[in-house]
Order: C-alpha cells, then sequence, then structure tokens
C-alpha cells in the first residue's frame, strides 16, 4: 500500500459519493454528513497509527480502511432513509458488497485486501471475533477506535444545535426517559444492543459507555482532550444514579491514562 494508491482509491470514493445527490435539503445534509466523517475518521486513525511503530504502507492501509469503512452508509441512506442497520441493513456489510462488486480493491495485493475488507466489516460489530489473526484485529481496533472519536463530535455537534438531526439520533424519541436496563449494563460495562433503546438518552447511554471498547492509549489521550465524556454527561438530566455512572467512568479513564481525573 502506497500514497499512489491511496490517492486512486480517494478519486474513486469521491465520484462514487457523488452520485447520492438529494434535492431535499435535510436528505443532502445526511450525505454531506456521512462524506465529512470518513475523511474525520482518516484524521483520527492517523493520529493513532503514528503513536504507534507502523511503516507507511500499514498507515495507508489504516487510512483506506478509514475512508471506507461507512461506504454502505449512502446506499443505505437512498434506499432507507435512515442509518439504523437494524431498520435497514448492515452498513458495514453493504460496504463490503459494494467495495467486491466494483472490484475497487484490485490494485492491492490480495492479503492487504482481505484485510481491508474484514476490518471494515468487523468495525460495527458488537464484538471482535475470535478467530481472527493479529494482523486483522489489530486494524479492526484501529478502525474501531478512530470510528468512535468522530461520532462523539458528530453526536455532539448535534446534540447542541438548535435544530437537531433525528437521523443522526436515529429517531428515537428525544424525552427525559432513561431505560432502567441500559442503565445498569452501561454501570456493568455490558454490552447494550441498538434494538433495546427507548430514548436519545439511551443512545446517549450507549455512546459514553463505549470508552469501555477503546483500544488504543492514544485514543483516550483524544477522549481527555476533546472532552467528550464531559460535553456527553452535560446533554443528560441531573440524577444521582448518572452522577454515579459520571464517577465511574471518568474512574475507568484516569485508570487508563495513568491519572487521577
Amino acid at each position: 500500500m502506497n500514497k499512489e494508491i491511496f490517492e486512486s482509491l480517494k478519486i474513486w470514493f469521491d465520484n462514487y459519493t457523488k452520485q447520492f445527490s438529494f434535492a431535499n435539503p435535510n436528505e443532502q445534509e445526511n450525505i454531506d454528513l456521512k462524506y465529512k466523517h470518513s475523511y474525520e475518521v482518516c484524521k483520527f486513525i492517523i493520529k493513532i497509527a503514528k503513536s504507534l511503530p507502523l511503516n507507511k504502507s500499514q498507515l495507508y492501509t489504516a487510512k483506506v480502511i478509514a475512508l471506507f469503512h461507512d461506504l454502505g452508509r449512502f446506499e443505505q441512506y437512498a434506499k432507507y432513509k435512515t442509518f439504523s442497520d437494524t431498520k435497514s441493513e448492515d452498513h458495514a456489510k453493504l460496504g463490503v458488497k459494494i467495495l467486491k462488486e466494483n472490484e475497487v480493491l484490485a490494485l492491492v495485493n490480495d492479503t492487504t485486501a482481505q484485510i481491508i475488507l474484514k476490518a471494515i466489516s468487523y468495525h460495527n460489530k458488537v464484538q471482535l471475533p475470535t478467530d481472527e489473526s493479529e494482523e486483522c484485529l489489530f486494524y479492526t481496533k484501529l478502525i474501531r477506535d478512530a470510528d468512535k472519536l468522530d461520532i462523539w463530535r458528530v453526536v455532539l455537534e448535534n446534540y447542541n444545535s438548535k435544530s437537531r438531526n433525528k437521523t443522526v439520533g436515529l429517531g428515537l424519541a428525544d424525552t427525559t426517559e432513561i431505560s432502567t436496563n441500559v442503565y445498569n449494563q452501561v454501570m456493568n460495562r455490558e454490552v447494550v444492543r441498538y434494538e433495546n433503546l427507548k430514548s436519545l438518552n439511551d443512545f446517549k447511554l450507549i455512546q459514553i459507555g463505549w470508552v469501555y471498547d477503546i483500544n488504543f492509549q492514544k485514543s483516550f489521550e483524544i477522549i481527555k482532550d476533546k472532552q467528550y465524556i464531559e460535553q456527553l454527561f452535560k446533554t443528560l438530566p441531573n440524577s444521582k444514579k448518572l452522577a454515579d455512572l459520571h464517577c465511574r467512568i471518568n474512574a475507568y479513564l484516569g485508570e487508563k491514562l495513568g491519572e487521577q481525573i
């Protein structure tokens, strides 16, 4: 993998995404959001990757995974008008299908191409596979971290906006409700399935709980620098239960950063 191959893949990506154009400005906003997200995730994955002993080929491989990780989102939205996989189809699987059908990775050697496809297919799964190579899992962890780092940016911009984008919030009701089951699962570091969400606040709790699925030290440093968790808690109601969760999350982050927060 090298710069020339990445640049050619970038041209393909830009041309592919241009076909998704909507007259409705609200619909176009969602396409633009995913286009920007793809490039922002590229930036985050490079920040993480550069903190690790990787060569240039590995850096470009990571960047390609980031560029294409949400490729399926464009067709998903065009077809279903949602970013909810449970209400449509698995966007990672769809993205891999598009890459294969268009032979997008033809210039990439087979071994690297398979890693790219697998990392994309695993980036949105609840848990990592247990039967994959260390190299595949490494790139999968990279994209999962980078993806979360930018999704936090996206959702916080939306939560703090006067005109909320309901698609970003998966169409969930913006009420004061917090499901007991969702709260308990996040408190206990358990996996919360999207089909169990009943409100936007439940979704926010899942996003806070993502810290338990962060893999690299650099990612934790970015979380602290961007104050993502502090900002997310500010969008939630004040309560003893949430204060307890906040303390628990901060203790975990402090442990990972080797400091008291």
